[in-house]
């Protein structure tokens, strides 16, 4: 079987923090306020938010690396990622409200 495999970190700009929202990875492993859109044929895992220490607590600045693979051997997919990001931290994604090892 032929496949592409991508791979990639995402980050928010500077003096930005990710925004936790909803479970955006459509039951892909990505950390929340990641969000993965794509048709089909296309394995996501982006296995952990990163943190950074503040002076008001740790908040997600964006993930680790993680990887995209088109397990289609003919057809080509084109999925779409994104971060979703905040300049409010009172609703940005603070490490109190991570859930599990994923983030």
């Amino acid at each position: 079987m032929s496949r592409t495999t991508c791979r990639a970190r995402l980050a928010c700009a500077a003096l930005c923090l990710v925004l936790p929202g909803l479970a955006l990875g459509g039951g892909r492993i990505v950390p929340r306020g990641v969000q993965v859109n794509e048709p089909g044929g296309v394995g996501v895992t982006i296995p952990e938010a990163n943190w950074e220490n503040t002076s008001t607590g740790v908040y997600a600045t964006g993930t680790r690396q993680g990887a995209a693979t088109n397990w289609d051997p003919i057809t080509a997919h084109e999925l779409t990622v994104t971060l979703h990001c905040t300049t409010d931290q009172t609703k940005a994604f603070k490490q109190t409200e991570r859930l599990g090892p994923r983030g």
